[in-house]
């Protein structure tokens, strides 16, 4: 397919459990795996997926923000050596604020965080279009943190927008390809 110019992409939904970072993350790398055994260039999960989305006051509990944390850097761990882009949600505290984000980690590397922009009557999260773009240390990496984020994975340019930014009169995802987006996960 990359003769020719094609990108293999996969969508992955895995079963999830509110709150339940660990079984998430089980599901989120068995999914993961499997996207690669097929060849996938890409492999996008949905919002939220590592804490799952309705989580309510506990998206507050400091326990809840580190376990996800922590299971991000195992999807890290597992995507090294597999040169494939993972694309999925976590919460992330900045400054006192968080963010409803998308992570997108490639062979054993945090590419970069992409907060949500449109977060209207969300009581959780804050809105990331106020961040031009911040150095976090997340996950055991250094890494940039910006709704205006593109990632070059050697394959193609993509730029990441989530879940309502999609119902927005303009969406992000008009600016990433503008500024030279080829694919657009949400």
């Amino acid at each position: 397919m990359k003769n020719y110019g094609l990108i293999r992409t996969a969508a992955a939904v895995p079963a999830t459990r509110v709150a339940d970072t660990c079984y998430n993350t089980e599901g989120i790398c068995s999914l993961a795996g499997q996207a690669y055994e097929k060849q996938a260039s890409i492999v996008v999960f949905p919002e939220m997926c590592i804490t799952g989305y309705t989580c309510g006051d506990l998206f507050r509990q400091t326990l809840l923000l580190k376990g996800a944390e922590e299971g991000m850097e195992q999807i890290v761990k597992f995507s090294q050596g597999r040169k494939m882009a993972i694309v999925a949600g976590a919460p992330v505290p900045l400054h006192g604020r968080l963010y409803n984000c998308a992570i997108v980690i490639k062979d054993g590397e945090i590419l970069g965080i992409v907060p949500k922009m449109h977060t209207e009557g969300d009581r959780w999260f804050a809105s990331g279009s106020e961040i031009e773009c911040e150095d976090i240390r997340y996950a055991g990496q250094y890494c940039s943190m910006s709704p205006d984020l593109l990632f070059e994975t050697g394959e193609a340019v993509i730029g990441v927008e989530i879940g309502e930014d999609l119902w927005a009169p303009v969406q992000p995802s008009t600016y990433h390809a503008l500024a030279g987006a080829q694919i657009i996960a949400n």
